[in-house]
């Protein structure tokens, strides 16, 4: 009796032989798991994206810049000391999904400043998109890219005033502070100065 012969492949030779069959220019997402927290990051697609899901607890997710190492490298983002490796200023994608619990998410590490007088910030980001679950959370929004928030139910603090046109979609008991340009603001019952 014959068996048919069937190739083994070693983990390395296993993990070559997959980037070989997804080819040349195909997009390789990464993802990692500290503390609970998920990052996924994709920064070799054509839309360079950053995922976050947080846990059903109470979470503190914070964005960061990563320095450019050196001449061959950019500055990319960073989120809770992980380098997701996506370039800034390169059209990212932020997406952030806080689950439940009351937590604390904070763009605020991807501000930019202008170059010149007058102008408006360079953007760090296309565009972020917010989202909590239940619970009192706190968002704080970077002036780097458009941004979206949708709070859960729950009495949510957003900081929203960063010189951009953001959308505010509050739970109805939130408090925000904004511009006076935001494209749409509802669901906030108080304002801060």
């Amino acid at each position: 009796m014959r068996f048919p012969r069937r190739a083994v492949l070693f983990p390395a030779a296993a993990t070559a032989a997959a980037a070989i069959l997804a080819g040349p220019g195909v997009a390789h997402a990464q993802t990692v798991c500290p503390g609970g927290i998920c990052i996924t990051a994709n920064p070799t697609s054509a839309t360079k994206t950053v995922k976050v899901t947080g846990t059903p607890g109470n979470d503190t997710i914070r964005f960061t810049i990563v320095p450019a190492v050196d001449n061959n490298h950019s500055a990319t983002i960073g989120v809770n000391g992980f380098n997701t490796n996506v370039a800034l200023f390169q059209g990212a994608v932020i997406t952030v999904d806080g689950v439940s619990g009351s937590d604390d998410i904070n763009l605020a590490g991807l501000k930019t400043v202008p170059l010149k007088p007058g102008q408006s910030a360079p953007r760090a980001y296309a565009k972020a998109t917010v989202r909590t679950g239940t619970g009192n959370s706190t968002i704080t929004l970077a002036n780097s890219g458009s941004n979206e928030i949708n709070a859960g139910p729950g009495k949510n603090l957003l900081f929203a005033r960063n010189g951009r046109a953001d959308i505010i979609n509050g739970s109805g008991n939130d408090t925000a502070q904004v511009d006076k340009t935001e494209t749409k603001v509802t669901g906030v019952t108080k304002f801060l100065p």
